[in-house]
């Protein structure tokens, strides 16, 4: 009895123990669990602020990617209209107060490079970091031809550090180095650099890789087997090889030290020339041509040099006599000739000679350049020179009939006839297809212009001025665009108003 009652104690002690632990382990689970949720809760909202700032971050990454996109694409199209200047404000506006990226320093410093604007050009290749290999050749040229030309030859200083700029590049390959640095030490003492490329070549010639050490490789033989002895003769064949790797002003004071010696050498007054023009030095580039024209005036190649430069400082007269010349003497391509005349006359404002010249480069092609066909048939059609414009009409579209273009300048002629619905009808098909054509529009304007609605015509008008790619649809808008605002405030005006109504 006392045994059970013992056992009954013990197990009911036991009980009361194991509910107690119950207890507190379910109390502990419940402070536990509870701690844990909070956490658990805090830990998701954590992450939720987390994938929210990603998602953000990614959204302005996408916006950021999208904008230099377009902006990119806006460069494109200003490059191809050679338009620089409006190319480089589209990034310098959009990124004034932002950081830089690779992508929009690649767009502006090939942009300075387009434009001559060597200095600029290397600073900006200099800040890009990725893919820098790939722009190895833009980025060395824009520093050479950054260098002054004056110092390179007169303070050593100078041309010590550019030396050493050139060592410390890593783009650069080991012969690589050492052909532009040892090209730049031909300025101070040329006999000791073509020492050191004779030796260097030497000791390497089993490994020579780099393409410009092995253009010195070939003039150096051609300079052992050159069976005139005067050095200058001789010296040229090296130079020669410097002329082939675009180093234009190292060229330049080796040539002018040769001059010194044989100041009529036409072919080095030429080369002199040359580089010059390349590093759009028109001025130091015209001496140069005209001493060399003064030896011989018929040479075509210094022609067709002279008439570009004569073109770029607004000579246009004197351009025309030189590619006038220049075509007599039959230099090639000949169709290059025409667009520099047809350019020269449009500045001249001589629509006959325009003409003229837009017949000869359609005829000087088997295969005319749409380009070329689209502007002829425009400009014969504006000059009503009809049968010239009918014959490039067919040919037109023979080549390419797909371009829409064609039709609007068929239009044209069937306004001038008077056939206004049947131009509307076609006119409208077009439009339906491409709202955003300069030409449909300027037809559609001239259209509702001889209908007498005045208010759509002027809406069309004003859309082909916004469009106009060409410049010369946006002038011809701009001038039907004023004629009829001069229309308003006449009589005839109010009259036509009245008829509407």
């Amino acid at each position: 009895m006392k045994k059970f009652i013992y056992l009954s104690i013990i197990l009911l002690i036991t009980s009361c123990s194991f509910e107690n632990k119950a207890n507190n382990i379910t109390t502990t689970t419940n402070i536990k669990t509870g701690s844990t949720i909070q956490n658990n809760t805090k830990i998701i909202n954590t992450n939720k602020k987390i994938t929210e700032n990603i998602n953000k971050t990614k959204l302005e990454n996408k916006k950021q990617k999208y904008a230099t996109r377009w902006l990119i694409i806006s460069w494109t199209i200003h490059l191809k209209n050679d338009e620089y200047i409006l190319a480089l404000k589209k990034f310098f506006e959009a990124y004034k107060n932002k950081k830089w990226d690779d992508e929009i320093e690649k767009r502006i410093a090939d942009t300075y490079y387009l434009m001559k604007k060597w200095d600029k050009a290397y600073e900006y290749y200099d800040k890009i970091e990725d893919n820098k290999i790939i722009y190895k050749d833009k980025y060395i040229k824009s520093f050479l031809y950054s260098l002054n030309i004056y110092k390179l030859k007169h303070n050593k200083t100078y041309l010590s550090g550019a030396i050493n700029k050139i060592k410390s590049i890593n783009l650069l390959n080991d012969q690589e180095k050492f052909f532009y640095s040892n090209s730049l030490s031909c300025i101070n003492d040329f006999s000791l650099c073509k020492k050191n490329f004779q030796d260097y070549l030497e000791q390497n010639k089993d490994n020579i890789t780099a393409k410009q050490l092995k253009d010195i490789q070939n003039a150096l033989n051609n300079y052992k087997n050159f069976k005139i002895d005067e050095l200058y003769f001789k010296n040229t064949l090296i130079l020669w090889a410097f002329f082939k790797n675009d180093l234009y002003p190292i060229v330049i004071i080796l040539w002018k030290d040769i001059l010194k010696e044989k100041p009529n050498y036409k072919p080095v007054l030429k080369m002199i020339a040359q580089s010059y023009f390349e590093l759009w030095d028109y001025e130091n580039a015209k001496e140069y041509l005209t001493k060399y024209y003064a030896l011989d005036s018929n040479d075509k190649d210094v022609l067709y040099l002279l008439a570009i430069i004569s073109q770029k400082t607004h000579d246009f007269i004197l351009s025309t006599i030189y590619l006038n010349k220049a075509e007599n003497l039959w230099y090639k391509p000949q169709d290059n000739i025409y667009r520099l005349q047809i350019y020269n006359y449009y500045v001249l404002d001589n629509s006959a000679k325009i003409l003229e010249n837009f017949d000869k480069l359609i005829s000087s092609q088997k295969k005319p350049l749409y380009n070329d066909l689209v502007l002829a048939t425009y400009y014969n059609l504006i000059n009503w020179n009809t049968d010239s414009w009918e014959k490039y009409a067919k040919l037109w579209l023979k080549l390419y009939p797909k371009f829409e273009d064609f039709y609007g300048f068929e239009w044209w002629i069937l306004i001038e006839k008077n056939k206004l619905d049947e131009a509307k009808n076609f006119l409208e098909k077009w439009y339906k297809i491409n709202k955003n054509n300069a030409l449909i529009n300027l037809n559609l304007g001239r259209i509702e212009e001889k209908k007498w609605n005045f208010i759509k015509a002027k809406l069309y008008y004003k859309k082909a001025i916004k469009l106009d790619n060409w410049w010369e649809i946006s002038k011809i808008s701009v001038k039907m665009l004023e004629n009829l605002e001069k229309q308003q405030n006449t009589s005839s005006w109010q009259t036509s108003t009245w008829i509407i109504n």
